[in-house]
């Protein structure tokens, strides 16, 4: 697994337990629900942001 992958995951982890612990507290009807589609959409920026990091970092810099 990569080291973007695992960031990735981690980040998506952390964002849905607070999202979870948010929506039940707010009384969502449907929390599981709520919190993976947040989750989802967070992991998926993370782990945008750090590849396209990691790709541009290993083409050098740029002109």
């Amino acid at each position: 697994m990569s080291h973007y992958l695992k960031v990735s995951v981690g980040i998506g982890l952390v964002v849905f337990v607070a999202a979870m612990v948010f929506l039940f507290t707010v009384d969502s009807p449907s929390p599981y629900i709520g919190a993976g589609i947040v989750a989802f959409l967070i992991f998926e920026l993370a782990f945008y942001h750090y590849f396209s990091k990691g790709r541009d970092h290993s083409q050098g810099p740029k002109l």
